[in-house]
């Protein structure tokens, strides 16, 4: 494969917007997560000899391209830092697994929307076919969910970027209608306006609890994050804190995540221990009850000085509600 050269980009340079470049061999810096990578990215560089996807300078969640190949040997992104969420206090969560040579494995969280969709990243189902994809529902035991629908259709930002994380949204269309019974199962409302700094959101999922776990848990983990100020987001992932990326000439040479704070938003607190980790990709951000956050995108497991990336749901809110 080329090797990615980042392009000099002005509108990449402009406030709220910033480009991540890739972190060169020898570097020394925490370990970025990317809840699912991309089509391109994991089918031609991701495994090392023996099948480890704990790649040199970026963890990546084997979602649903690495899924189709090693099942359940490398999950999607998880919560640090957190406890166990009670029954019916996610009643939108939901499992997304896929199929692989060893079955089906959860690979990213997502949270109903309606009746028939899903929402969720996009690198979750990049390069998945809807026949290779389930989701699971009601209760906060991933191994005994007691409901679980086929996907008709699989919908992704016409504008996602695999390399930059742009646009990091999709939508499930259920093959089968979810019917909400007023505890276990619920649709969650989408908001109209972007969170305040410093609200509290609450992030669920069933991603990994410290960044060299290597399983999943089996319940349901939950965290309180403090949204981040714009100032303070930015300065998470700008001048030399922007060696968080691609590993250049290496195994992912050319990931290149670029922050814009216009389209996503910042949560954790500043000394790190609570988060999302590898696993979480596609879980909800939750502010009084309606979803602000998509998991996207973070330097490593909730470490300090780097908060989680999140697609705002605010800025996507017409394309979400199709």
């Amino acid at each position: 494969m080329a090797r990615h050269v980042a392009a000099q980009d002005p509108a990449a340079r402009h406030r709220g917007r910033r480009r991540v470049t890739g972190l060169r061999d020898g570097a020394s810096a925490s370990l970025p997560v990317v809840s699912h990578v991309t089509s391109g990215v994991a089918d031609q560089r991701a495994t090392f000899p023996g099948g480890s996807v704990l790649l040199r300078k970026l963890i990546v969640s084997a979602g649903a391209v690495l899924a189709l190949a090693f099942a359940s040997a490398s999950p999607a992104a998880a919560i640090v830092g957190g406890g166990d969420a009670a029954p019916g206090s996610a009643p939108y969560q939901v499992s997304i697994v896929a199929q692989g040579l060893f079955g089906w494995s959860h690979v990213c969280g997502g949270f109903l929307r309606d009746a028939n969709t899903v929402v969720t990243a996009a690198h979750c189902v990049n390069g998945n076919g809807a026949s290779s994809l389930q989701v699971k529902y009601d209760g906060v035991d991933r191994t005994r969910l007691a409901q679980t629908r086929s996907v008709s259709g699989v919908l992704k930002h016409p504008g996602f970027n695999a390399l930059t994380m742009a646009n990091d949204v999709a939508l499930l269309k259920l093959a089968t209608a979810v019917t909400e019974n007023g505890s276990t199962v619920a649709f969650a409302p989408l908001a109209t306006t972007a969170p305040t700094a410093g609200d509290a959101a609450t992030v669920t999922g069933w991603g990994r609890t410290q960044q060299d776990d290597t399983t999943l848990p089996t319940s349901l983990r939950t965290i309180q994050v403090p949204v981040t100020t714009t100032t303070d987001c930015e300065a998470a992932y700008s001048g030399l804190n922007l060696n968080l990326g691609g590993d250049e000439g290496g195994l992912l040479d050319g990931l290149d995540p670029v922050l814009d704070t216009t389209s996503m938003l910042c949560a954790g607190p500043a000394d790190g221990g609570q988060g999302f980790c590898t696993g979480d990709s596609g879980d909800p951000a939750v502010v009084n009850g309606v979803v602000v956050g998509i998991v996207s995108w973070s330097r490593g497991c909730a470490a300090a000085g780097s908060p989680g990336v999140y697609s705002s749901v605010a800025y996507f809110h017409d394309w979400l509600s199709q």
